[in-house]
């Protein structure tokens, strides 16, 4: 890679294809894609088999493992529900949004997920193809004050700093999240939370109880 990386800097055009098909499906080309993407270096893709498969092979963003979930739930707080409940994966996990709720999914990515990295592409392959690499809020920063329009993918960084506990507060925080959504009765909400944070059903119920008392 870093032979290419020097022939790019010195000009050079360059076109990765591999017989396995898409690169960095199934091959390292990631690593590739993403030195070019640190070096400053312009990567788009080529027409592809769908939206999911471009976007990953030009994101940057480890893609040996990653978690098609189409699109984002357009209800807030199932959306932010959503966020929660992968917010401690590891893979990489790719969604489409809509331009009308963009703003409002990064919003809430920014306050679920914090500063994670993120890569937001639409209209891949075409006339106004467009790829914003960075932390949640740097393409909120970036898209802000733009009328956004067309087929929209977005790739999330999966959990690099996965914690190995979690405090009462923590889950406390993530209960009254929860509870915003009127679909999830107390059992759900217990279940839901010992699924999602690994935590035994007896303390969360236990926290349940004294945060209600």
């Amino acid at each position: 890679s870093r032979r290419l990386i020097s022939k790019l800097h010195e000009g050079m055009d360059v076109a990765y294809v591999t017989d396995a098909g898409t690169p960095g499906i199934s091959d390292p080309g990631y690593v590739l894609v993403s030195q070019a993407v640190e070096h400053g270096i312009n990567v788009v893709p080529v027409p592809g088999v769908s939206a999911v498969i471009a976007a990953l092979s030009v994101s940057g963003l480890p893609i040996d493992h990653f978690i098609f979930y189409g699109f984002f739930p357009s209800k807030a707080s199932s959306r932010k529900n959503f966020l929660i409940s992968v917010a401690e994966e590891t893979k990489t996990l790719v969604l489409y949004e809509s331009p009308k709720r963009l703003m409002a999914t990064l919003s809430d990515m920014e306050s679920v997920l914090g500063e994670r990295r993120i890569v937001v592409v639409r209209e891949l392959t075409k006339v106004f193809e467009e790829i914003l690499r960075g932390t949640v809020s740097s393409v909120v920063r970036a898209l802000r004050d733009k009328a956004v329009k067309g087929e929209i993918t977005i790739i999330i960084e999966g959990n690099t700093q996965r914690p190995t506990s979690y405090s009462d507060s923590d889950i406390r925080a993530r209960l009254d999240q929860l509870r915003n959504d009127a679909d999830l009765s107390r059992r759900d909400i217990i279940e839901k939370l010992a699924h999602d944070m690994g935590i035994s059903r007896k303390r969360v119920y236990r926290i349940v109880i004294n945060h209600e008392g």
